[in-house]
C-alpha cells in the first residue's frame, strides 16, 4: 500500500491517508469500477480546483484515456513535466519583471532537492505572485534569507542579474506559486505579512548571536547530548581537539594548516547552539564560518569550521583546505570509533546515528587525499 510520514483520519471507518479523500474516479477503459472507500462511492466523475473551499463542478470522464484531457479542461496540469516547464518559466519571467533573476540552484530541473521540484508537487494549477519585504532586512546574511524563503515559505528568492556567484546581492522581493485562481492582492499581502514576521525573528536571532562570540557560546555545547554513554557535544569537541596533532602529523600538514585546525577545533561546533542555527539547522557550519569572520578569526579558520561539515550527503562538495579536511576527518573518526565502542553499530533496519552516511563521508575524504593516510 501507499504509506506517508504523516497520515490523518477524518471519518468513521478510521481510514488513513495523507489528506481527506473527497471523491474517487475509477475507470477501466470505458467501464466504471464501482466500490466504496472511506465512505466515498466511486464514480466516473472528477472535479476541478476547489478554490472557494467547496467542491467545484463535476466533470464526467467517459474513459480512462480521456482523464488527462478532462483535467486540462478543468484548469489542472496533470503532467509533472508540463508543470515543471511552466513553473520554471513562470518564476523566471516574474523575476525578470522586477529586474532580477532566480538563483540557479532553486530552479535546477534535475535536482530533487531544488525548490522547483518541491513546488511542482505542491501545485497543480500554478499562479505566480510577486511580493516584497523591507529593504532593511537585506543586511541579514544571504544564507539566512534564502533558507527562510525556501524552507519555511517555499518562496523563490530573487537576486540581481549577473553571474550566479556568492557576491550577487538579493533583491527585497520573492515569488510564491499559488495553486489555482485567487485574489492576488490578498495572497500577496498575506505572504508579505508572514515573511515580515519571520524576518523580524531572524533579525533578532542574528543580532543576539552577534552580541557574543563563538568562544563564549561554545561551553553551551555541554548541554547538548551527543550520546548517553559518550557525554555531550562539548565532550566530543574535546576528543577531536586531542586527535588533531596526531592526524595533522599523519596527513603531513604544514604548521600554518595545523595551527588553523587547532584554532578552529574548540569552536567548530559552537554555532549549533547559536540562535540562528537552532532555528535554521541547515545553516550549521555556514553560520559558524560567518560568525568566525565576524569574531576576527582569519579566513583559514573560518573556512575550516565550515568545511568540517562536508560532505553532508552523497555527491556533496569536499573540503578544499587541509585544515578543513583534517577537522572533517577527525569529526567522522570520532563519531565512528566512539559510537561503535558504545554499542551503537548500525542494524539492518536502523541507523539512528547515521553511521553509514558518516562512513561514506569519511571514505570520500580519505580517497581525496593526495597521499595514503595511515590511521594512527
Amino acid at each position: 500500500g501507499i504509506s506517508f510520514g504523516r497520515s490523518m483520519r477524518w471519518e468513521g471507518s478510521s481510514f488513513l491517508f495523507s489528506r481527506p479523500v473527497r471523491w474517487i474516479t475509477a475507470l477501466y477503459g470505458e467501464k466504471e469500477v464501482t466500490f466504496s472507500l472511506a465512505g466515498i462511492q466511486s464514480s466516473r466523475d472528477t472535479q476541478g480546483m476547489r478554490d472557494d473551499g467547496v467542491s467545484s463542478e463535476a466533470y464526467s470522464v467517459s474513459s480512462a484515456e480521456e482523464y488527462k484531457s478532462v483535467l486540462e479542461k478543468a484548469g489542472i496540469m496533470p503532467e509533472v513535466a508540463q508543470r515543471t516547464k511552466v513553473i520554471r518559466e513562470g518564476v523566471c519571467e516574474a523575476a525578470a519583471a522586477v529586474g532580477g533573476k532566480i538563483p540557479a540552484e532553486f530552479i535546477a530541473e534535475n535536482d530533487p532537492s531544488a525548490l522547483l521540484a518541491e513546488v511542482v508537487n505542491l501545485v497543480e494549477s500554478p499562479n505566480f505572485i510577486t511580493g516584497t519585504f523591507d529593504e532593511a532586512f537585506l543586511v541579514l546574511p544571504k544564507e539566512i534569507l534564502v533558507t527562510l524563503m525556501k524552507k519555511h515559505q517555499r518562496y523563490f528568492p530573487i537576486q540581481e542579474t549577473g553571474d550566479s556567484t556568492d557576491d550577487v546581492e538579493l533583491l527585497n522581493a520573492f515569488i510564491t506559486v499559488a495553486n489555482g485562481a485567487c485574489d492576488a492582492d490578498v495572497v500577496r499581502a498575506g505572504n508579505e505579512a508572514v515573511i515580515r514576521a519571520r524576518l523580524s525573528d531572524a533579525e533578532f536571532f542574528y543580532r543576539t548571536d552577534l552580541s557574543t562570540t563563538l568562544a563564549d557560546i561554545a561551553p553551551r555545547l555541554d548541554t547538548v547530548t551527543f550520546a548517553d554513554e559518550l557525554g555531550s557535544l562539548l565532550d566530543k569537541v574535546h576528543r577531536i581537539e586531542k586527535s588533531i596533532p596526531h592526524l595533522a602529523s599523519a596527513m603531513n600538514l604544514s604548521d600554518p594548516d595545523r595551527d588553523a585546525a587547532l584554532t578552529a577545533a574548540p569552536i567548530m561546533k559552537a554555532d549549533l547552539v547559536s540562535q540562528i542555527v537552532v532555528e535554521f539547522t541547515s545553516l550549521a557550519g555556514i553560520m559558524g564560518r560567518h560568525y568566525a569572520l565576524r569574531n576576527g578569526h582569519p579566513p583559514s579558520v573560518a573556512t575550516a569550521i565550515y568545511e568540517h561539515t562536508l560532505p553532508r550527503f552523497s555527491g556533496d562538495a569536499l573540503p578544499t583546505t587541509p585544515a578543513g579536511t583534517l577537522l572533517a576527518t577527525a569529526d567522522r573518526l570520532d563519531s565512528l570509533t566512539a559510537l561503535f565502542a558504545a554499542g551503537h553499530a548500525p542494524k539492518s533496519a536502523a541507523d539512528p546515528f547515521a553511521l553509514r552516511r558518516t562512513s561514506i563521508g569519511l571514505l570520500s575524504l580519505l580517497l581525496a587525499l593526495p597521499a595514503p593516510f595511515p590511521l594512527p
